[in-house]
């Protein structure tokens, strides 16, 4: 199935998990809104019944309100949405309940506290500390009881779940669980420990949903043995009042990074979280947009079929035989849904047969013409693509061609007569048995076809990025939805003390099919959660291009002759991705680095490009030479490299001249491969790196005279 959505879920899945509490991911809730307002006014129709609804709920004044997203007048909104919530007979339908609830999201957003605003909501979180008592660490270590026995059902009494059980420490797990018991920190950390580590199978959630509970309870447990608890509360609070109102006057990036990690405190302690939510809502918005265009999907997913195949059937008791041709298409239209993607798959095409039927010694021959319609529904969403059941229809006609018999002479004539006058009286019987049968096939053909393409795109998905994400404990946070035109994901990546963008995306310039803004926030805070403390060679470089390019450019490959490498990225900020007047920059820091057998000590890289567009892609040029110095290291401050320092900054040089080239220029097209290749393909239409955020915006080169591919089969 789509290797494109495969791609889209993974520029999703470079983004680790948001906060619990944040910025609402779905891509405006004025427009789940107006999706809403268009499906309710769809049901309605034209009555006086309908105008009526209309008038009392104020419905032309919320299409204008609206129409002016964020600027609409909230006290505008609120008439509608009391409207919607009076309670009147009739309002509970499900049509007028979805309003309601998009009404009430979307006005939400527009009554959102300004920056400025934020610190008298500290002060009254002060007085609404939840402490860690009794009750509370009942209802947490019940949670995780519930989450180990799943666990324990699943991993049964045989061999394998011995083994998993002794390596997840279960008898002192079941020892903690004890109503009597004395929480230990120590040994619950050990067991948490084994469920975070990078294991395969430790990303099914029987061993996720444990991992979650025994974090909440962990907190907890910690809070109550800590007499201090409050004071720190009100304290953190506190900083977090100075830090908001100072960060209001005068944003920095210093700033930033207080505020996140004073959040991080409160929500790992799950405190104060509707005054996490206000906060992160004005300084921790979404990071990643992509909005691909349902024409270009069809255009790489719809295919003209083409299928020669026997037939073999038996009808009111006739055996058929013969040969069928099936010429038509699949195509695939997006459906509106703000909260999943959703696409529909439609095969239509027409089967036309040449056939003989026997029946005893009656011979038949005819041509068929049945014309076939399936349909099926697909979702996307962050755990890969589903897909609903398959409905099918197909209308059969029949044209008898001749009627023999396999004897001869009087018996001949005889049976032959016979079955002249009975077929015409079953034709109509025999054409609905027909058009039975053709369903039936159809349903399985279309059910198995697309099941077999989404099995192996969902398994190389989940392979390949998911869940070494989930077992990291880093999967995103990533939303899918769908317009007529458009298929939407908005991704805030922002772990633990980490932050998403400080401002909304810019406007997509044009029409583009397809349009990326990514913030620079994002890469920093992947590299963050998957590069920190880690140690890279040239197996993990090879990899990572492998997964993400489909190849290895040859400027990452390594040189014939040379030695072995590997960098140990710094504990924090590993990575510094910014994106400025026009270009981009890239920060390495690194702890220690080897080549060969030789040991060096830290070093940090710093290359920066300007970005343009080139003929129908783009061009990078880079500013100057790649900067290569030690941490803290003033060049002319009269401190001078040492040997080691000398002799890592020279082959750090050869190398990363060789992966940072001095112009890289992709100046065609780019070509897309495989089931893609029909999309035509694609030229940059648009390109900017302003303000922290790199907007890319990608328009098919259609070819007037291309085809579309055909599934072509033929059975001899």
């Amino acid at each position: 199935m789509p290797r494109l959505i495969g791609r889209i879920l993974l520029l999703a899945c470079v983004a680790t998990a948001a906060p619990a509490t944040g910025y609402e991911l779905r891509p405006g809730r004025d427009r789940a809104a107006q999706q809403a307002l268009d499906e309710l006014n769809s049901w309605l129709g034209d009555t006086p019944a309908a105008e009526g609804w209309r008038k009392y709920l104020h419905l032309g004044n919320l299409k204008a309100q609206l129409a002016q997203g964020a600027k609409a007048d909230a006290n505008q909104v609120r008439g509608t949405l009391e409207r919607l919530e009076s309670g009147v007979q009739g309002l509970d339908r499900p049509q007028f309940a979805r309003l309601r609830d998009r009404v009430a999201q979307w006005r939400a957003t527009l009554e959102a506290p300004t920056l400025d605003k934020l610190p008298e909501l500290v002060d009254r979180a002060k007085q609404e500390y939840r402490p860690a008592d009794v009750k509370v660490l009942a209802a947490d270590r019940t949670r995780v009881g519930k989450a180990a026995a799943a666990l324990a059902r699943f991993l049964g009494e045989g061999k394998r779940g011995r083994d998993w059980r002794a390596y997840l420490r279960w008898e002192a797990l079941e020892a903690q669980l004890k109503p009597h018991a004395q929480p230990s920190v120590e040994q619950l950390d050990a067991v948490l420990a084994q469920l975070r580590a990078d294991k395969v199978g430790l990303d099914l959630p029987q061993f996720t949903n444990l991992a979650t509970a025994l974090t909440d309870y962990l907190v907890v447990v910690r809070e109550s043995q800590n007499p201090k608890a409050r004071e720190e509360y009100e304290t953190v609070l506190g900083k977090l009042s100075e830090t908001l109102a100072a960060y209001s006057k005068e944003p920095s990036a210093e700033r930033l990074k207080h505020l996140g990690v004073q959040l991080d405190w409160l929500g790992q302690r799950r405190q104060a979280l509707p005054l996490i939510e206000s906060i992160t809502y004005q300084i921790s918005r979404p990071n990643l947009h992509v909005v691909v265009a349902g024409k270009f999907l069809n255009d790489g997913l719809g295919r003209d079929i083409d299928e020669t195949a026997p037939v073999r059937d038996t009808i009111l008791g006739t055996r058929i035989v013969g040969t069928g041709r099936t010429r038509g298409d699949v195509s695939f239209r997006l459906i509106p849904n703000a909260d999943v993607a959703m696409l529909e798959a439609t095969l239509e095409g027409v089967n036309q047969s040449r056939n003989v039927g026997y029946n005893g010694p009656a011979i038949i021959s005819s041509v068929g013409t049945t014309r076939l319609l399936a349909t099926k529904w697909l979702t996307i969403d962050i755990d890969g693509i589903h897909g609903l059941p398959v409905t099918a229809s197909a209308d059969a006609s029949t044209t008898i061609t001749g009627i023999g018999s396999s004897k001869r002479g009087i018996a001949d004539c005889l049976i032959t007569r016979i079955a002249s006058k009975r077929v015409p009286q079953q034709k109509n019987a025999a054409e609905s048995v027909a058009e039975q049968h053709a369903e039936e096939r159809l349903n399985v053909m279309f059910e198995e076809r697309i099941g077999q393409e989404l099995t192996r795109s969902n398994q190389q998905f989940r392979e390949r990025f998911r869940n070494p994400l989930v077992r990291r404990g880093q999967l995103p946070h990533v939303f899918f939805s769908t317009s007529s035109d458009h298929l939407y994901v908005t991704a805030l990546q922002a772990s633990g003390r980490q932050l998403g963008a400080q401002t909304i995306a810019p406007e997509i310039v044009g029409a583009p099919e397809i349009s990326l803004r990514l913030h620079q926030s994002l890469v920093n805070n992947v590299a963050g959660g998957t590069l920190a403390g880690q140690t890279v060679g040239q197996p993990e470089l090879e990899k990572f291009a492998k997964d993400f390019f489909g190849e290895v450019p040859e400027r990452l490959k390594p040189e014939p002759g040379k030695e072995a490498w590997s960098i140990t990225f710094a504990d924090e900020d590993p990575i510094i991705f910014k994106v400025a007047d026009g270009g981009v920059s890239l920060t390495g820091r690194g702890k220690k680095y080897t080549s060969g057998n030789r040991s060096f000590p830290a070093m940090n890289f710093t290359v920066s490009y300007k970005l343009e567009a080139a003929g129908q892609g783009i061009k990078a040029t880079r500013n100057g030479d790649i900067e290569i110095l030690p941490p803290n290291f003033v060049q002319g401050g009269g401190k001078r490299l040492s040997l080691p320092q000398t002799t890592l900054r020279q082959l750090m040089t050869r190398r990363l001249n060789k992966i940072f080239e001095s112009e890289i220029v992709k100046s065609d097209a780019i070509e897309l491969k495989g089931e893609w290749k029909d999309a035509g393909p694609l030229e940059v239409t648009n390109l900017d790196s302003q303000s922290e955020w790199l907007c890319v915006g990608l328009q098919q080169v259609r070819h007037p005279a291309a085809a579309k591919s055909t599934l072509t089969t033929a059975s001899r």
